[in-house]
């Protein structure tokens, strides 16, 4: 999936995902719009911060390859 839009606004650059994501407060639900393939599919998110993705990221069993 690439994600191309933030509450509406286009995020054809990574920059400005991350510009238009860090101007959200955690907790904020926001509607992306991804393109999967040649499809557009709108999905709203909630922001979590950055150290709860991280944590439980440390505490999944990770996969042997």
């Amino acid at each position: 999936d690439v994600v191309t839009s933030v509450g509406g606004r286009p995020t054809p650059t990574s920059e400005e995902l991350v510009r238009a994501l860090s101007e959200l407060d955690v907790g904020a639900t926001v509607e992306v719009t991804v393109r999967r393939g040649k499809m557009r599919l709108p999905l709203g998110i909630t922001l979590v911060a950055l150290e709860e993705v991280e944590a439980e990221a440390l505490e999944r069993p990770r996969r042997n390859p």
